[in-house]
């Protein structure tokens, strides 16, 4: 049996504490701007990115009895809209964002400038906007450089996810800006 994609993905193995710490930063009403979520390859980054873009879009709703942090069942209608790429309020960049003809597998600057001008719209549902950044490792220089100014004057109510298998590979001045959440 496999697993769904991270984004329709209901479940998360071994990351509660990673889990509970983004719900309490976002009840405490200190929700950094942006998050860099850390770790190897396949341990769940990106599971961990969308049950919490899930959970921030549909409203922050308590975890029912028993159940995990930042828990959205999969029958919810906001769980269903981000599982097909369908939500007013979210926007996903990765690899293959614009990429056109390229032969390169990289995030390149005309797709990471879609990003400071989704997060300055008001969202559509009036709650959260949020951006998912799958392998922001790959994002070329002028594509790191094109966020700079989201990180450095971040809009109101808006929210970042970048997930890096290796942050070292982002400019210093963009991990300065993130709280870091390293999954192991």
């Amino acid at each position: 049996m496999s697993l769904p994609e991270p984004r329709a993905n209901p479940e998360l193995f071994g990351h509660e504490s990673a889990a509970a710490t983004m719900a309490e930063a976002a009840h405490s009403g200190r929700l950094h701007h942006a998050w860099l979520i850390t770790g190897p390859a396949g341990i769940g980054k990106v599971t961990l990115a969308w049950r919490f873009a899930r959970w921030l879009l549909a409203g922050m709703p308590d975890a029912p009895q028993g159940k995990p942090p930042l828990h959205l069942d999969a029958t919810h209608p906001v769980f269903r809209r981000v599982a097909a790429d369908s939500h007013a309020d979210l926007l996903t960049i990765d690899a293959d964002t614009l990429r056109g003809d390229r032969k390169r597998n990289d995030i390149n600057v005309e797709a990471a400038r879609l990003i400071p001008g989704f997060m300055t719209l008001t969202a559509a549902e009036g709650g959260w906007r949020v951006v998912v950044v799958d392998g922001a490792e790959t994002m070329n220089l002028q594509a790191q450089n094109a966020i700079l100014k989201v990180l450095e004057e971040p809009p109101a109510r808006a929210i970042l996810l970048l997930v890096s298998s290796a942050p070292t590979r982002l400019l210093p001045t963009i991990r300065s800006r993130c709280r870091r959440l390293d999954l192991f």
